[in-house]
């Protein structure tokens, strides 16, 4: 059992910050620490490059532009988790 598991299974904080979680990770890593994440029910605040990553763990996006907070989530039309390819088409259109 690795660090991120015993922390995600025993201590699980309310607040996990993550800062270029996949950086220096080989595919293997990659997916298994999106796995583990995909279950994480508490707040996760990401800062990642991996589009690939974020689609495969973000379901609430909420994005911090001028001071102002706006909130991305399930979307009422579809009824369907946002990722963050919806909440970038979002932004980009908004």
């Amino acid at each position: 059992m690795n660090l991120v598991t015993l922390v995600h299974r025993y201590v699980c904080p309310h607040l996990l910050l993550l800062d270029e979680p996949t950086n220096h990770l080989d595919l293997d890593a990659c997916v298994w620490l999106e796995e583990e994440l995909k279950t994480y029910k508490r707040i996760l605040v990401i800062i990642s490059h991996s589009q690939d990553f974020m689609n495969g763990v973000c379901t609430n996006i909420i994005h911090l532009d001028k001071k102002k907070l706006k909130y991305y989530g399930v979307s009422q039309t579809l009824q369907l988790n946002s990722n963050y390819t919806s909440f970038h088409h979002s932004y980009l259109l908004g």
